[in-house]
């Protein structure tokens, strides 16, 4: 919010209109790993107040706001959809013998091994930088961010650029200015429909604006040139005017060095807009710049001091482009530079107040890059720590994920296959999504020739970037899911211990919230992402599949079975297998088959090791418990492991899922519903006579294992009885002739009795009745309580008494 000057200004009639001090980020903020913090080092007075969110909250937050792209450009190897160009765009032969350092190419000086961009090394991984062109002459070079980004929530571009140690000056044209290293770098915004294969002209035109019989680079809309040697400011050498208004109080012509200048489209010739002097000079180290005058016998002082050190050359920039629907200020461009490094860019040299007025209207996509070139002068020129944001909370978002799978062991002399699966978790469509994945340099065949591969899809492989890139998806749908396989054959000479990493990665036109389960780029000291696959090269390999099945739900106290299924998948022999399931603890009633043994104290069953088991080959086991009478769910775990490797872990070490989340299936989870076994019986008179007095006993027990609750126990006698009677309250209803007791709970173990007595009607010969019970806990074993058991009915002869 308070990024700037004009951040700054914001912040300051905010507080006047609240009436209160106000403090704001003037950074990217939100997750550390991601680059950002959660420091309000801006602030309007003395705020004593901090964050209303909890410190484990913002240390675990994984987002940051509004950033479309993050690189560092100092590690050792660079991710994403970028293309690069050299002296008439050439890419890196990674066959021809020549280390990278050695071709007329950009790269990263933090690596050694090429990927998407060649590494050319000199820097520590983590210390790196990309270097666009060395000092040496007649260099140029490029690199863009191949894949569209969206515009229409305004853009924040910032980068660290350096330019320093020029081992060849050239003399200016203009008097009165000594001789100048060259000649810069640029960032440039271009059409997201064209992806150029070469840069605008080489030395003063840095690399995007045209040169005598060269062109400027296709698509061009914007190209800010950091130009140390000035001619970029130039109507010369075929670059377009019009020339630079003059300077109040100084007598320098439209030779411009130290300056940013700022060109326009191609549509209408890259023509000049502005330009700007740097106070402290763009190249080498920062010093004070006159440009004042000069009087006679004097020169302008355009000569900052040489280093060969790149930290000394350090300048921190920042482009801003307001949104086209701003209210106050629509399409706003400012340049600013950072001249403390403290993150507040105070120095704003560049502003167009309306981009869209001075250059034609605002693409909604752009593609962004740099360009650099030397001519007759030269200069080292390097970039670090670029960050795209929007200005504007983005107004449409499309989280794009990217997972890889594949084996972390593969026989040597043979193929491995990776499966890559990309889904858009929304809310919105993702535009424009583009998936790559890096080959490895160990799957080259010797001297650096093309792997021999297979890509689904329509993938395509390019030698000079050692990646694969699969068609350009339009749309994305939220909830749509994009799965891709590769297969690689092993190289020759790729021995036993040798291992590899493979990553993919996707970008997408979309503002994607979280672009750390896409990227492909590891947080520092991270081994693992989603989109990587480690593998290492063994003798032999088996696959292990452990599965593991039994109900889902069941009753306390009653028998449980769960069956363990083990398959070598392959393809060699598995050696030493052991199986083991993990239960709980002080189970009773454990049976297990094959001679595994159950530790109540672990609540582990582990099985006897298997000495081979051999390829497609199935080993089953079994283990029973009685379900206890605790209620609780019982989740349990088949596992399995072997002496041999085992290329996919996931599917036997006990994991719910794969990595690419479908189910594993070597967890039950078994609900134990509450049980109370009731059993009721009835005991009682067998013969009586008319008119005599018939008593009997009901006995309900809880046979466990749970306690039984509202427990209601009744009689089913004969309708119209006389002279009823019925212990602990119990009712007769003389219409449907049934006694019912009032409900009670019964403890495991315990048995109620209740009494029921009636005087022996004379006009019947016997009376046949029931005695039953019903709980509102659940009972495994209803025939013993529901009147269906025999010892539930008594039946009473009825003896005729002579008159």
């Amino acid at each position: 919010v308070a990024a700037g000057e004009s951040g700054e200004a914001f912040v300051r009639r905010l507080s006047l209109i609240a009436g209160a001090d106000i403090a704001a980020s003037d950074n990217l903020t939100g997750s550390a790993a991601l680059g950002g913090d959660w420091e309000l080092k801006f602030a309007t007075g003395e705020i004593k107040a901090s964050i209303a969110i909890e410190k484990e909250v913002l240390e675990a937050y994984t987002y940051t706001l509004g950033t479309l792209v993050n690189e560092t450009f100092t590690n050792s190897t660079v991710r994403g959809p970028w293309i690069y160009g050299g002296n008439d765009g050439a890419l890196f032969n990674p066959t021809n013998g020549v280390p990278a350092a050695a071709q007329l190419i950009p790269g990263i000086t933090g690596g050694t091994v090429s990927g998407v961009l060649p590494a050319l090394g000199g820097s520590s991984p983590g210390d790196g930088a990309l270097r666009l062109t060395p000092a040496v002459n007649l260099r140029e070079a490029f690199v863009i961010y191949n894949n569209p980004i969206p515009s229409t929530d305004g853009l924040r571009v910032q980068f660290d650029f350096y330019s320093y140690g020029s081992s060849q000056q050239s003399s200016a044209p203009q008097p009165n200015i000594s001789p100048q290293p060259g000649d810069g770098l640029g960032f440039f915004l271009i059409d997201g429909s064209v992806s150029p294969t070469r840069t605008g002209g080489y030395g003063g035109s840095v690399a995007y604006a045209p040169r005598t019989g060269i062109p400027g680079i296709e698509g061009g809309y914007l190209g800010i040139g950091l130009d140390e040697f000035g001619n970029f400011s130039r109507s010369a050498e075929g670059r377009s005017g019009p020339e630079p208004p003059p300077i109040p109080g100084s007598s320098i012509g439209s030779f411009r060095p130290d300056s940013v200048t700022v060109r326009g489209n191609q549509a209408n010739g890259y023509r000049f807009l502005t330009n700007a002097i740097v106070p402290f000079g763009i190249d080498n180290i920062p010093t004070s710049i006159d440009f004042s005058g000069p009087v006679a016998g004097s020169s302008f002082n355009f000569s900052n001091t040489f280093t060969s050190d790149r930290n000394l050359a350090k300048r921190a920039v920042q482009i801003t482009l307001n949104p086209s629907n701003d209210p106050v200020n629509p399409s706003r461009l400012t340049v600013a530079f950072d001249e403390n490094f403290d993150d507040i860019y105070e120095t704003t040299l560049i502003d167009i107040r309306n981009l869209a007025t001075e250059n034609g209207a605002v693409p909604p996509i752009f593609k962004f890059g740099f360009g650099s070139s030397t001519g007759d002068a030269n200069n080292i020129h390097e970039l670090q720590n670029l960050v795209v944001e929007t200005i504007n909370p983005p107004t449409i978002a499309a989280e794009v994920a990217t997972i890889k799978t594949g084996p972390q062991f593969i026989k040597s002399e043979g193929s491995i296959t990776y499966t890559i699966t990309t889904v858009n978790k929304g809310p919105a469509p993702a535009t424009n999504v583009l998936i790559q994945d890096e080959i490895p340099f160990e799957l080259l065949r010797p001297g650096g020739l093309p792997p021999e591969l297979i890509a689904s899809n329509n993938g395509t492989y390019v030698n000079q970037t050692k990646a694969v890139t699969w068609p350009l998806i339009p749309v994305l749908n939220a909830g749509e899911t994009l799965t891709y396989t590769l297969t690689i054959d092993l190289p020759p000479g790729l021995t036993s211990g040798s291992s590899f990493a493979n990553v993919a990665f996707s970008t997408s036109s979309t503002f994607d919230p979280d672009l750390s389960n896409n990227s492909g780029v590891l947080a520092p000291g991270q081994i693992e992402g989603p989109g990587v696959v480690f593998t290492t090269v063994v003798d032999t390999v088996a696959d292990l599949v452990t599965t593991k099945s039994g109900p889902v739900t069941t009753s306390a106290g009653s028998s449980v079975t769960y069956t363990l299924t083990t398959t070598n998948m392959g393809p060699d022999p598995a050696a030493d297998v052991t199986i083991t399931d993990s239960i709980i603890p002080g189970l009773t009633g454990v049976t297990v088959s094959d001679g595994g043994t159950y530790d109540p104290v672990s609540g582990i069953v582990t099985f006897p090791a298997q000495t081979v088991l051999a390829n497609a080959a199935t080993a089953t086991r079994t283990v029973s418990f009685i379900a206890p009478a605790t209620g609780t769910d019982i989740s349990n775990t088949a596992r399995s492991s072997a002496a041999t490797f085992d290329p996919i872990a996931t599917n036997n070490n006990g994991s719910t899922t794969n990595k690419d989340g479908t189910p594993t299936n070597s967890t039950v989870t078994t609900s134990i519903a509450p049980n109370a076994d009731l059993a009721t019986t009835k005991t009682g008179s067998t013969d009586a006579p008319a008119g005599s007095l018939a008593s009997y006993t009901i006995a309900t027990v809880n046979l466990g294992p749970n306690p039984a609750e509202a427990v209601t126990i009744t009689d089913s006698i004969v309708p119209g009885l006389t002279g009823v009677t019925a212990s602990n309250g119990g009712v007769y209803d003389p219409v449907t002739g049934i006694v019912t007791f009032a409900p009670v709970a019964i403890a495991n173990a315990e048995t109620v009795t209740r009494t029921i007595g009636f005087t022996v009607p004379p006009t019947l010969t016997s009376i046949s009745n029931t005695a039953r019970s019903t709980s509102i806990t659940p009972d495994s074993t209803p025939a013993n309580n529901n009147g269906t058991n025999p010892n539930a009915t008594a039946t009473i002869s009825i003896d005729a008494v002579a008159d």
